[in-house]
C-alpha cells in the first residue's frame, strides 16, 4: 500500500492502525514503512495476510467496491486499487494498494 504521511513517526503509527484494521486477515509485516522514492509524500506499507484463501481475498476486495482493477488467473490473482472520489481503502490517506493471491503458495 502507499499512504500519504507527513513523517516517519506518523508512518509507524499507521502500521498499528493497519494491523488493527486487517486483524481478521492475520497480518504480519517484516518491512518498516519507507518513503516511496517517486513520491516522497507517500510511504510504502507491505503485509502478508496469514488467512490467505480465495474467500479472504474476495472479502478484502469487498472492503471498498470502487477503484479496483483485477487480473491474473484463478491460481494467481491480483487486484490493484487506485483512489477514486468517494472511495477510501482502510485509511483516508491511502492512495494505492495491491492485493495478490497465489493458490500455489499455501
Amino acid at each position: 500500500m502507499f499512504i500519504e504521511c507527513k513523517d516517519e513517526e506518523e508512518a509507524k503509527q499507521i502500521v498499528a492502525t493497519l494491523c488493527d484494521s486487517l486483524a481478521d486477515f492475520s497480518p504480519t509485516s517484516e518491512m518498516n514503512p519507507s518513503r516511496y522514492w517517486k513520491m516522497p509524500e507517500f510511504f510504502e506499507f507491505a503485509f502478508d495476510l496469514g488467512s490467505a484463501s480465495m474467500a479472504s481475498f474476495d472479502r478484502l476486495i469487498s472492503l471498498v467496491p470502487n477503484g479496483w482493477t483485477h487480473g491474473g488467473d484463478p491460481m494467481d490473482l491480483w487486484s490493484v486499487w487506485n483512489r477514486e472520489p468517494g472511495a477510501m481503502l482502510l485509511l483516508p490517506g491511502t492512495r494505492w494498494a495491491e492485493v495478490q493471491f497465489n493458490a500455489h503458495a499455501g
